[in-house]
């Protein structure tokens, strides 16, 4: 058998050494007709700097702002504007500074300062991802780091890292942003800085990563450093520690915590001030039980939210909804979910592909709450077009849009993807050097290195799409109407689109003739019965696994028997059941959405008689490829084989022409984590590695009715919540394919092989794919060498039939 897979206030670096002198404006010489006005412009910024040390930003502002107006040379003007800049991200008056950052990195620019130009970029994506400008800020703060990693001082470095770390974290990338951290904290060692910022995004990570205690702490540290000096700091550590508090169930700790913040804010809180104040109380009360309190709250902020980023109203907006549910106002509920998801959309519609979608799963109770009170009101329509909107977001985005990346890069992109290019075939051959030996440590060394070197790859792609992405396309999704859908199903035809609430698993079930829907469980039970009923291991028998899978998921829908076709718009853990098994009588089609699958149709037609077929490399001695080479000869009008099939020829032949299917007879490497860097293996050559990566393929143009990826687990990937797996099938449809056939778990080689055979035989023209597939599927059953579910269950038709 032959396997085909192996497994605001922070960062204020600069603007603070100007305030401490370190940068010290040049004076005019007396007697000078200027020097009245030079020397006003220098005492205005001394009163500034001494009306921020005792806490009256108010009063520090005004006078910065005079000592502008008074400056007439370029170096004064741009020391008195940092000051301003300065004291408007300290009071959180994140449009003001917005406002300012051209004028300040212009006059940046005009001296010659390329330090201080990347020091603005710095403050001015951590402006950005405040205002909710996440995908400029991703940007602006990438590249910042990367001058300041080579050409900054420590305290430079710092406030780089620092931003970098705040703003991954608003993204959900823990992981990258604990990096940033780390080097922030590393700067930061001999230093003489003493303000908050590092325990204030220690504290925000110990949050998300699950870990209230430790971020007490943290919190606690960062409310103590920071003082009367720095305010906002103050605050945002105190909201936190109310909110780390409350995940300890210390309910009335925390409301005394509040009452402290509520009393330091009294008569001074600006309006983000003023709505965090409410949220945070109004998730007291619901730890509490006070619906109606906490709905007193939220509607309060409501009315103060619209002028703040989408992350404010749509956290506004989920509190309202889950305390309407309590409070059993379901109408209510709804019109604040889908206040909520509509800002979320709004918010990360420009984010790269991953990016966006963790953010939105990151936020994905706005969804659930929605589908709850949804069902309350039997709203079929209104529960469909949430989960729409949750399903596929940024596929549907790069679809609507026909082009997300521009593959017009520069010449800068261009080096640099070069450069990568060869520094990960280098690395690549240390590591494959290594497989043939018995030293596990070379190995663990070698792939370390492979790693590092991925990594950066995987953050020049994505800093490629942020900067060629388009600006808001998914705020406002066109979304297929669920009449227009249903009028479009054949007589015989079902949609079946599940969708997760906060406890239970929903079903809508739709015909031509009606929609509906199914309630069908809690969410744990349904996760339970897919995690344990196993259908890949051919050793254990298959009828109790199947029977418990189409108990939980497909009886209790009512679909008579009359219906032949099912498109399935699965969610959460649905998306890894093989639906093959439970209707083994049914042609089925797995949809990342409905709207993705009426994109996919639009596309034009492919009539290419062309098949292109390519044989798979070994990934290692104990990783052998044996069939493939039957397979791609028994398929192909064109056929890569044997040293033919490099990655780059590979990649020549499906992008030279339309094909009627792509079809990749190949090792998967799966990576659970990044997706981007999951990889079909071919051979390598002079100037590649032999692995065609996710992330390339997303940059990659292959016209194909179907692209066939005859290998093990490429019809899954990344879970993002209710956006659904970002892996193979993802990155296909991007690059041009309208069809995907891809597999759940690891296939065996022999009953691959032969049921590809088998699926080209039977889609002649004229016959649907998913029409081949269950015809495959069929001979495959009846052959008692292959009768097992494992053998050919995983095997499923995606985007459309």
């Amino acid at each position: 058998m032959r396997m085909r897979s192996t497994g605001g206030a922070a960062g204020l670096a600069l603007l603070l050494a100007v305030s401490a002198g370190v940068i010290a404006p040049r004076r005019s010489a007396a007697g000078d007709p200027g020097a009245a006005k030079e020397d006003g412009a220098v005492a205005a910024m001394a009163a500034a700097r001494a009306a921020r040390d005792q806490g009256d930003l108010a009063a520090a502002t005004t006078h910065a702002e005079r000592a502008f107006e008074l400056a007439t040379t370029p170096e004064l003007r741009r020391d008195a504007l940092r000051l301003v800049v300065m004291f408007d991200l300290l009071a959180q008056r994140y449009y003001a500074a917005a406002r300012r950052m051209p004028e300040l990195r212009a006059l940046e620019v005009s001296l010659g300062n390329r330090n201080g130009a990347a020091a603005c970029d710095v403050h001015w994506a951590a402006v950005e991802a405040s205002l909710g400008r996440l995908a400029s800020a991703l940007v602006r703060i990438d590249d910042a780091v990367a001058h300041f990693d080579a050409h900054g001082a420590a305290w430079e470095r710092r406030g780089a890292h620092l931003n970098a770390a705040r703003i991954r974290l608003e993204v959900s990338d823990l992981v990258r942003s604990r990096d940033h951290l780390e080097k922030a904290r590393a700067a930061s060692e001999g230093l003489p800085i003493h303000d908050a910022s590092i325990q204030l995004v220690d504290a925000a990570l110990s949050m998300r990563e699950g870990q209230p205690v430790a971020a007490e702490r943290a919190f606690r540290e960062a409310i103590e450093r920071a003082g009367k000096a720095a305010p906002g700091s103050r605050v945002a550590a105190q909201f936190g520690l109310v909110v780390a508090l409350i995940e300890q169930r210390r309910l009335d700790d925390a409301a005394s915590e509040l009452e402290r913040v509520r009393t330091s804010l009294a008569g001074g809180a600006n309006v983000v001030a003023e709505v965090q104040l409410d949220v945070t109380a109004c998730l007291v009360e619901l730890a509490r039980g006070d619906a109606g309190r906490a709905i007193e709250l939220g509607l309060r902020a409501r009315t103060r939210a619209p002028g703040l980023s989408g992350g404010w109203v749509a956290l506004v907006e989920k509190r309202l909804a889950r305390a309407m549910l309590l409070k059993d106002d379901p109408a209510g509920a709804l019109d604040a979910a889908e206040r909520a998801v509509a800002a979320l959309l709004r918010d990360s519609g420009a984010l790269p592909d991953v990016v966006g979608a963790r953010y939105r799963a990151d936020r994905g109770d706005a969804f659930a709450w929605g589908a709850d009170a949804a069902v309350r009101l039997s709203d079929v329509d209104r529960l469909y077009r949430l989960a729409e909107l949750g399903r596929a977001a940024s596929l549907r985005a790069t679809l609507g849009a026909e082009q997300l990346v521009d593959r017009r890069l520069d010449a800068t992109f261009l080096d640099e993807r070069s450069r990568l290019a060869e520094r990960e075939a280098e690395v690549m051959g240390v590591y494959r050097a290594t497989l043939g030996r018995s030293d596990v440590e070379a190995q663990k060394t070698a792939f370390a290195s492979v790693a590092a070197v991925r990594e950066q790859v995987d953050r020049f792609h994505e800093r490629v799409r942020a900067k060629h992405g388009l600006a808001g396309h998914v705020a406002a999704p066109v979304v297929a109407p669920l009449s227009r859908v249903r009028e479009a199903l054949g007589e015989d035809e079902a949609l079946v689109v599940y969708a997760s609430g906060s406890r239970d698993l929903f079903a809508i079930v739709a015909t031509r003739g009606e929609a509906r829907i199914v309630t069908l469980g809690a969410l744990v039970d349904v996760e339970v019965t897919v995690s344990t009923a196993v259908l890949e291991d051919r050793a254990m028998p298959a009828d109790a696994a199947i029977e418990a899978l189409r108990g939980a998921l497909a009886t209790p829908l009512g679909l008579p028997a009359s219906i032949r076709r099912v498109r399935i718009v699965p969610v959460g853990a649905v998306g890894r059941v093989a639906f093959a098994a439970i209707w083994p009588d049914r042609e089925l089609v797995r949809l990342p959405s409905v709207t993705v699958a009426a994109l996919l149709d639009a596309r034009p037609t492919i009539d290419a008689e062309r098949i292109v077929a390519a044989e798979g490399a070994p990934f290692g001695p104990d990783r052998p490829i044996v069939g493939a080479a039957e397979e791609v000869r028994a398929v192909a009008t064109e056929a890569l084989l044997g040293d033919a099939a490099t990655e780059v020829g590979v990649r020549a032949a499906i992008e030279r022409a339309p094909s009627r299917a792509v079809h990749l007879a190949c090792h998967a490497l799966i990576d659970p984590v990044v997706p981007s860097r999951s990889a079909l293996v071919f051979r390598p050559g002079p100037s590649s590695d032999g692995l065609l990566s996710l992330a390339e393929i997303l940059g990659a143009s292959i016209p194909a009715h179907l692209v066939v990826l005859s290998a093990c687990s490429t019809g899954t990937g990344k879970r993002f919540g209710p956006e659904g797996d970002v892996g193979f099938t993802h990155g296909f449809f991007v690059a041009g394919a309208r069809r995907v056939l891809a597999s759940l778990w690891d296939v065996d080689d022999r009953a691959t092989t032969e049921l590809m055979k088998r699926f080209y035989e039977a889609w002649r023209p004229g016959v649907l794919a998913c029409t081949a597939l269950r015809t495959a599927q069929r001979a495959l059953r009846a052959d008692p060498r292959f009768a097992h579910p494992s053998y050919w269950a995983a095997w499923q038709i995606c985007g459309g039939p």
